[in-house]
């Protein structure tokens, strides 16, 4: 059985890693038929907790 290829993308103010570490959780048996992909959005946030990024710069269109 080929394995369905999916695109994982963290919410607004997160990271890969921690949506990554999220999806563990998930049954053995649904993340094995699952190649999943994670990318950090491109914008990193100062934030002491965790390593943090955001899909939006923050600046607002002219």
């Amino acid at each position: 059985m080929k394995k369905s290829k999916i695109l994982c993308l963290h919410g607004g103010v997160d990271s890969s890693a921690r949506l990554e570490e999220q999806l563990q959780k998930w049954p053995s048996d649904v993340l094995e038929r699952m190649d999943l992909v994670f990318i950090d959005a491109p914008f990193r946030v100062d934030n002491e907790d965790f390593p943090a990024f955001t899909w939006f710069d923050g600046q607002v269109p002219s």
